[in-house]
């Protein structure tokens, strides 16, 4: 759905004196090199080479500057004629080309020092060779004869070359040679295909005059042959005679030529053309067969035919094009991407008289091709030599395509024309053709154009055509003498233009450089309901017309087909070049035109003539419109011609129209003022032309009022590439003040009043976009999508935002920009402060390269074109949702709920946009919905959510409203409401969704509902049957039998159970019957609530049921643990609540929680156990207190006091053990010894000395410190080696990272055996992206697709939980665990060690000269490990600021690659639990608590 129209054009000065015959490009600067020859003058010619260089500071005229000339031999024999002089052979006329092919090589090789070369190929057989500077400016200063280049001629072949190309890694040159006719010195010799190596040493030689297929010939077996058939009785001598017959025939057919004779316009020279990978090349050339010699010399082309044969990289011939392919013409290109080789086919038979045949020959060898008379057909051949479709020129009255209106009634072009085919040329993506026709004239004159043609959906589509007149030359005095794509822009074309003057032999050249571009031009209008969407799309002379908002239409069908008026026939000036919407609304109705949308659309020509039309859509409704509306009928207006006013071609068009004030047009017509903006060229200006101009329009016709004159403003030589762009809206006053114009640099210019100069705004984009959509001039408002897909936003500040993150497709091309949605969506996510993570999960994957063709705000569509063209409409949810709530803003309840059911939205929406107002106007919006089943689809989808604030916020901008309600028991709030309003309406008629409103609360309300229907069925039994069934189809059927069964009313049970289809009479209505025969009352309900669980409940009722049930409460608490609810229940009762406490003490004390059970207990009243369990607890202080309390004998208390302290003292609480021993067993050698073993030798040496045991010092105290200081000297030795063996560990781990760190961190990692590592966008996994996750692409994968931690298992969780806390050596975790555990050795365990120490240091300083020693042992220990432990952290965190800044590194890698990368390594790593840990580790930090003793030092 898209046209190709020029972006810019580039003319440099005549070349005087010289014929370009062929050109090259420099991909990377874009150089443009040509070769240009004299005529031959004694054998020799001179070759003169000449650059044109494309620096934005040269200027568009700028001349070619000769670099280098050479002279060489001439071509050995001139063009070959293969007919008389005819008109169709006027090319045999032209001067026979001296250069065959000109190459520029990147490389030259070891010729040029591996320099930059153009490779020269001569006619006469020279192969020159012609290095170049390495520097462009040392290029650049070359010119003339006195600092020219000096080339090489490398080789010379003897018969001459007639073709010859370079393979695209230039690596091999295949050259063809000429055929050569014999004389009395040298033997005549066949034309041969030679390959040859960058040095130009000669791989392969061969033949092209060959019967051979190729290697790659099908194998046929004879399968379908007559031979092969069954013959019934005759047997198998029928089948010999068949096979015989068939053999014969074979001999017979031999003897003719299926390919059929050459086309008039065949040149007769051969052609070659590699594939796009390099693997093959074609050849195609004229070969005769062996009934020429029965022909005369000037009638030979009747025993020649045309054949393309597929060589093989290493010179071996694959295939041959297929054999019953007669008519092929002399042009070969082959597609760079693909196997398709393009030609062309002549159709119907040669005419005697015009070759002037007087001898008689057979139809046969006059027929070409099978088909209609006059027919030119673009045919594809395979590699293996098979067609493989067509499609035919625009070149006669019957391949023209035929235009249809709205009443059916069709028309059809007449005009035909006589032309030849000279060249075609694919461009560098295959994606257009380019074909170089010569249209001959009645007085023997050719006019060449280029046409250019692009595939969509199997159909060819003409797109433009380019001529001389493009340039404001006369097209039959201009001549192309060459043309070339650029080898890597797919939409640059270069050609070269050869003019002679009318009587003259002098020539003259001049280099175009022309840029196209792919637009979608579509009605401008994306207002509902005034968006017609009315697309036009290029097809030749016909604009094919499809209005989205009324019918779509797939391609290459159209709503409307529009062809040119008589007058542009008669100029044969019928393809456009530009095309342009303007569209207006008018606010009433006239006999003219009804109310409602107008759009005019301006066709421009390439001779500056703009044909205008009016399309009166009407008044559309708001809502897209049902079925397939009747397309209006355009209204042709008239044509503008503004050569007269100084343009001489134009080659784009932008419009703005407004409909005039009422005063000043007349009742029976629509008054309209047109700005049309012209960009073209001014002779070697290029120009900017404005005109005015007044339309009247009628119902069925209209006209050009008035016109003003054209005002022209130049456009700066330097602005190569330009787009004119209307603002969307009403025109200005002053003519030109309706558009802009976008420069190459990015600026944007205005016109401003009577000047000739364009003035560049203060707003400026960053790159040029070629795809600018102007929203309003003050303040300004745009938007830009550039070739990179990068969306430009202005006013405030130019920023961008990847067009991926709403469809993520390759192609960036969009048609339409919607201002409201901002390409649906993306700039109002940002403005909203969602990230792209919040967007992405909402985005819609589509087919790698789709395209958008336009959007349809009325019907919430876009327009999606696949890349094989056809069409595909989705309605993206910002669109959706921006009409959604708009409807909700005005109250109109029922049109938002039909929308949120068509598009499947969800229903909270229409609560949550405002939820004081909806609930305010709760009545308003039952009585627009009314319906049942709605309010019923409604009240199932609530949930206790906010959709603005989650699942939509990246789509829509909310404000917080004062005083708006919380989400929580949104649900129940909705509900109730609803429900209380249905049954003040109506309860009778709305009883399904009132019980709906029950079952939809959280949690659902079962019981009411139940207790409703048991109201309703005492009014009308059958209906609360059918509520009843409803009831069972909201919920499960035994849930709501339970349900019934807990009110305790059997007849409401009973109804439940009969609905119910799953419950059988034969079990319900026996335990019913039983339920009903428990007595007391009490017991029956607690057999009801403990078959239903409800174990509280049947607790309440059981101990209810009187003394005769006692002991089974009391087993039945026990039993399901009901101790608290028992408690509660007995509060009352102290006697049974002593018991229940009793119990609960058991079950406390079963669990193992003796601490809570001697609480319990002494609640109880049992203090006894309460002493026993407070034993258990090592609570030894309560214990001894109560069992004092509780007077026991003191044999009891002693025994109790010895097992508390043997008790501490296995769990190593040794200082409590001391005090009970003092305490209570007055034993004080026990009790030092038990300080000592707690390292408190200040209360062991305070009791020594209480109780008057010095001799306790020597004996106990001594040795103990002794002890305490070994034993805290192996703890450091045993945490230096821990130490020591980690920091290695780490050392040899960041070793192998730095090594390796692909295989470091994908070792043993099985979260990635499952990861597609195969991507679009190519991205290293490195340390950075393995162990970090971005917060802006935490979720930047699709909602249905995404997974991740969130998405795993709680068992998963702990699995992976474990793994990292056991620190296993060589897995992704152990690093991690190292760090951890450095952490806490370093800092909890050196922290208690050194309060140890404190506490130890001060005695060892006093008890003697030996402690003393040891405690400075002890000392140096310690302080040798502080130093060393700093040291190692000191060493960990120099080492991870060293990473992070590789990491950071990384980071600006990635960012740089762009936002496809960051969601490629996201996608490839979410699933890895390595991506959960953000930012770099914490230093690890040394304890430094005060431990030193002065004393100590210092004595």
């Amino acid at each position: 759905m898209r046209s190709l129209f020029t972006l810019a054009q580039r003319i440099s000065a005549p070349l005087d004196g010289a014929s370009i015959e062929q050109l090259a490009v420099d991909p990377e600067n874009g150089t443009v090199f040509t070769a240009a020859a004299s005529p031959a003058e004694d054998g020799l010619t001179t070759i003169s080479i000449h650059a044109q260089f494309a620096q934005d500071t040269d200027p568009d005229d700028a001349p070619l500057s000769r670099i280098a000339q050479i002279e060489t031999p001439a071509a050995l024999r001139s063009q070959p004629v293969l007919y008389p002089r005819t008109k169709s052979s006027t090319t045999t006329d032209e001067a026979r080309r001296q250069v065959v092919s000109l190459h520029y090589l990147p490389d030259g090789g070891e010729l040029s020092a591996y320099a930059p070369a153009l490779c020269l190929v001569c006619a006469g057989g020279d192969i020159v060779f012609l290095p170049l500077p390495e520097s462009m400016q040392e290029l650049r200063g070359i010119n003339g004869s006195d600092g020219v280049l000096r080339p090489e001629i490398v080789g010379s072949i003897e018969q001459g070359i007639a073709a010859a190309a370079w393979s695209p890694d230039d690596e091999l040159l295949s050259i063809v040679t000429e055929e050569t006719v014999g004389s009395d010195d040298s033997a005549a010799s066949s034309p041969k295909v030679l390959l040859m190596t960058k040095v130009f040493d000669v791989l392969s030689e061969r033949p092209i005059y060959t019967t051979d297929f190729g290697e790659d010939q099908p194998v046929d077996v004879g399968w379908g042959s007559r031979a092969t058939q069954f013959h019934g009785s005759a047997g198998k001598a029928a089948a010999v005679a068949a096979a015989a017959e068939a053999e014969a025939a074979a001999k017979v057919d031999a003897q003719t030529d299926p390919r059929g004779p050459a086309t008039l316009d065949d040149d007769g020279k051969s052609r070659v053309c590699w594939r796009g990978d390099g693997a093959f090349f074609m050849v195609s050339a004229i070969e005769p067969f062996p009934s020429a010699s029965a022909l005369t010399s000037s009638h030979r082309a009747l025993g020649h035919h045309r054949v393309i044969r597929v060589f093989a990289r290493d010179g071996n011939l694959s295939a041959t094009s297929e054999p019953t392919v007669r008519g092929l013409t002399q042009v070969l290109s082959v597609k760079p991407t693909g196997n398709i080789i393009a030609s062309s086919q002549r159709f119907g038979a040669l005419d005697k008289a015009e070759i002037g045949l007087e001898m008689e020959t057979s139809e046969d060898q006059l027929r070409l091709a099978k088909g209609r008379e006059g027919r030119h057909d673009i045919v594809f051949f395979e590699r293996n030599g098979l067609r493989h479709g067509e499609f035919s020129l625009r070149e006669d009255g019957e391949s023209q395509p035929e235009a249809s209106y709205p009443d059916h009634s069709v028309s059809k072009l007449s005009w035909t024309r006589d032309h030849t085919i000279r060249d075609i040329a694919w461009n560098s993506d295959g994606s257009a053709l380019a074909v170089l026709l010569a249209r001959h004239q009645t007085d023997n004159a050719a006019e060449d154009v280029i046409q250019i043609w692009t595939m969509g959906n199997y159909h060819w589509y003409l797109k433009q055509e380019v001529d001389a007149s493009a340039l404001g030359l006369t097209p039959s005095q201009t001549r192309v003498s060459s043309f070339r794509w650029h080898p890597e822009a797919p939409h640059d074309l270069f050609v070269t233009w050869t003019t002679q003057t009318a009587g003259s032999q002098q020539h003259g050249s001049i280099l175009e450089h022309r840029t196209f571009f792919l637009e979608t031009v579509a009605s401008s209008s994306t207002t509902p309901p005034h968006d017609a969407a009315c697309v036009s799309v290029t097809d030749g002379a016909a604009l094919l017309l499809t209005s989205f908002r009324l019918q779509n239409v797939p391609p290459p069908m159209s709503s409307l087909t529009l062809l040119p008026t008589q007058e542009a026939q008669a100029r044969l000036d019928t393809v456009p070049v530009h095309v342009a919407w303007a569209d207006a609304v008018s606010s009433s109705s006239t006999s003219a035109t009804a109310k409602g949308s107008i759009s005019i659309l301006a066709v421009l020509y390439p001779r500056a003539v703009v044909c205008l039309y009016a399309l009166c859509w009407g008044q559309m409704p708001r809502a897209a419109p049902q079925g397939a509306r009747t397309f209006p009928t355009p209204i042709r207006l008239g044509s503008v011609d503004l050569t007269s006013e100084g343009l001489s071609t134009a080659y784009q068009i932008a419009a703005s129209v407004q409909i005039r004030e009422r005063g000043l047009s007349q009742g029976d017509e629509e008054a309209l003022d047109v700005d049309l903006a012209v960009l073209g060229r001014d002779g070697a200006r290029k120009v900017v032309g404005v005109r005015r101009i007044q339309v009247s329009l009628y119902k069925d016709r209209g006209s050009l009022s008035a016109q003003s004159s054209v005002r022209l403003c130049v456009i700066p030589q330097e602005q190569r590439r330009c787009r004119i762009v209307a603002l969307q809206g009403s025109i200005s006053r002053s003519v030109g003040d309706s558009f802009m114009v976008h420069s190459s640099d990015g600026s944007l210019l205005r016109m401003d009043t009577d000047q000739d100069d364009l003035t560049p705004i203060d707003v400026r984009i960053p790159v040029f976009c070629t795809y600018l959509t102007i929203l309003s001039k003050s303040p300004l408002q745009a938007f830009g999508l550039s070739p990179n897909g990068h969306l430009y936003a202005i006013p405030h500040q130019a920023r961008f935002l990847p067009l991926h993150a709403v469809f993520r497709a390759d192609d960036g091309a969009s048609g339409s920009i919607q201002d409201d949605l901002d390409a649906a969506g993306t700039a109002t996510g940002a403005a909203n402060g969602a990230s792209m993570a919040e967007t992405m999960a909402l985005g819609r994957s589509v087919e790698r390269g789709s395209r958008i063709v336009v959007a349809v705000p009325s019907s919430m569509s876009l327009i999606l074109q696949m890349p094989r063209g056809n069409l595909e409409t989705v309605c993206p949810r910002p669109m959706v949702l921006e009409v959604v709530r708009a409807a909700l803003d005005r109250r109109r309840y029922a049109m938002a709920f039909r929308i949120c059911r068509t598009h499947r939205l969800d229903m909270n929406i229409l609560h949550d946009h405002d939820p004081t107002a909806f609930l305010e106007n709760l009545s308003l919006f039952i009585e627009q919905i009314k319906d049942v089943d709605y309010l019923n689809l409604f009240l199932t989808s609530l949930r206790d959510d906010d959709v603005t604030e989650d699942l939509y916020k990246p789509l829509i901008e909310t404000e917080k409203r004062s005083g708006s309600l919380s989400k929580d028991g949104k649900v129940n709030r909705i509900a109730t409401r609803i429900r209380e309003d249905l049954q003040a309406r109506d309860q009778r008629g709305y009883i399904n969704s009132i019980l709906t409103a029950f079952a939809s609360m959280k949690p659902p309300a079962y019981e009411p509902a139940l207790e409703l229907l048991g109201q309703l069925r005492e009014e009308d039994s059958n209906l609360a049957d059918e509520a009843v069934r409803y009831v069972i189809f909201l919920a499960d059927a035994d849930k709501l039998f339970d349900i019934a069964l807990g009110t305790y009313d059997f007849a409401l049970v009973l109804m439940v159970a009969q609905h119910a289809k799953r419950k059988d009479p034969r079990e319900y209505l026996p335990f019913l019957r039983e339920l009903r025969a428990v007595e007391p009352i009490e017991y029956q309900r607690f057999r009801i609530d403990e078959y239903l669980g409800r174990r509280t409940k049947a607790l309440k009722w059981l101990l209810a049921s009187g003394p005769s049930h006692h002991e089974e409460a009391m087993e039945y608490v026990r039993k399901h643990k009901l101790h608290a609810e028992a408690i509660q229940m007995l509060s009352g009762q102290p006697k049974n609540l002593a018991e229940v406490q009793g119990l609960y003490a058991e079950y406390l004390e079963g669990r193992n929680k003796p601490q809570e059970a001697a609480l319990a207990y002494m609640v109880s009243g049992s203090r006894r156990k309460a002493v026993e369990c407070f034993r258990q607890a090592a609570n030894w202080k309560d214990a001894l207190g109560l069992a004092f309390d509780e007077r026991l004998p003191a044999s009891e208390v002693k025994s109790l006091a010895r097992e508390a302290a043997d008790d501490l003292e296995g769990k190593g609480r040794y200082f409590e053990a001391g005090r009970i021993y003092l305490e209570y067993e007055r034993d004080v050698e026990q009790a030092v010894l038990l300080f000592c073993k707690a390292n408190d030798l200040s209360e062991a040496r305070r009791v020594c000395a209480t109780a008057g045991r010095r001799d306790l010092l020597e004996t106990t105290i001594k040795p103990g410190a002794f002890e305490a200081q070994e034993r805290l000297l192996e703890e450091l030795e045993e945490m230096r080696e821990q130490m020591t063996k980690q920091v290695a560990r780490l050392a040899e781990l960041r070793s192998k990272k730095t090594e390796n760190p692909a295989a470091f961190y994908m070792e043993n990692d099985p979260a990635l055996d499952n990861v597609d590592v195969m991507t679009d966008t190519s991205t290293q996994i490195t340390q950075y992206t393995r162990y970090t996750s971005v917060p802006s692409l935490a979720s930047m994968s699709t909602s249905s697709g995404m997974t991740g931690s969130t998405n795993k298992s709680r068992k998963t969780k702990r699995k992976e939980e474990r793994k990292k806390n056991s620190g296993k050596k060589g897995s992704i975790y152990e690093e991690d665990y190292l760090f951890e555990s450095l952490q806490k050795l370093l800092k909890e365990k050196l922290q208690g060690l050194q309060v140890e120490v404190a506490r130890l240091l001060p005695h060892l300083a006093v008890l003697s000269n030996a402690h003393r020693n040891a405690g400075k042992t002890l000392r140096d220990a310690i302080a040798r490990f502080e130093s060393s432990a700093q040291g190692a952290a000191d060493e960990l965190w120099a080492a991870e600021v060293e990473q992070e800044r590789g990491r950071a590194a990384e980071l600006d890698q990635l960012v740089s690659a762009g936002p496809e990368a960051w969601m490629a390594t996201y996608r490839r790593l979410n699933q890895s639990p390595l991506g959960r840990r953000v930012g770099a580790r914490a230093r690890v930090e040394v304890a430094a608590t005060t431990w030193r003793c002065e004393a100590l030092d210092v004595l």
